[in-house]
């Protein structure tokens, strides 16, 4: 199921996309780009900023169908670089909060899509976070081995050892967690886990790093 389908079967109608350069940037263009126009949350990137830059798309013919909520892209990509040796996103990557709901309304339902890509011979290590949301009363916690207490909830993609992922929007739901309203599909999260949710099928607990939902149902690939 494409991203279209998904919105079109929860009556999303509404998309807000961040805003890419028309042409490549350096470092510190980039950064700019991203504090101007990315709602970037206290107006700093976290980590990593010097791992960043706007570059021609090395994969231009491995887009998704675009469509008017979820167009394609026609020009640079962002590219995050992971420094051989690093250690997290303080010495690898990069960590920044986008806080696009300017509004301060609240959603049932939300939908994040984007298209990622990794060079010829990555090599996975032991792993590493993706993009995801994060959000509730309190969204500055549920994350780095803070567990939920029924007032947030964070949920990211992950990539595992030989590529193996956790998280993708054309699995089956696992369950719902009435306490937040939402519905878990396959992803990396700071939940509650109530009903039992430790116990299922897809689903590995760990007390200090959050719940693990359908790990292994998709492996990326470099170079595509």
């Amino acid at each position: 199921m494409l991203p279209p389908d998904i919105a079109s079967q929860y009556s999303l109608s509404t998309s807000t996309s961040l805003p890419f350069p028309s042409a490549t940037q350096s470092n510190g263009d980039t950064q700019k780009t991203l504090l101007d126009g990315w709602s970037v949350n206290q107006g700093r990137i976290q980590q990593g900023a010097g791992n960043i830059e706007f570059v021609s798309d090395p994969f231009p013919n491995y887009h998704l169908p675009s469509s008017s909520l979820f167009p394609s892209p026609s020009g640079p990509v962002l590219q995050v670089t992971y420094v051989k040796g690093g250690d997290g996103s303080t010495g690898s990557g990069t960590q920044f909060y986008s806080t696009w709901n300017s509004t301060g309304g609240a959603f049932r339902t939300v939908l994040l899509t984007y298209e990622v890509a990794f060079s010829s011979g990555f090599e996975w290590v032991k792993g590493g976070k993706l993009p995801g949301l994060r959000g509730g009363q309190d969204p500055n916690s549920c994350d780095g081995g803070s567990k939920s207490d029924g007032t947030c909830f964070s949920t990211r993609i992950m990539w595992r050892k030989s590529g193996d992922g956790e998280g993708t929007y054309n699995s089956r739901c696992l369950g719902t967690v009435p306490e937040l309203g939402i519905v878990l599909s396959p992803a990396y999260a700071y939940i509650l886990s109530p009903n039992d949710l430790c116990k299922n099928q897809g689903v590995l607990c760990n007390e200090d790093y959050g719940i693990s939902l359908g790990r292994g149902e998709f492996r990326l690939q470099p170079g595509q």
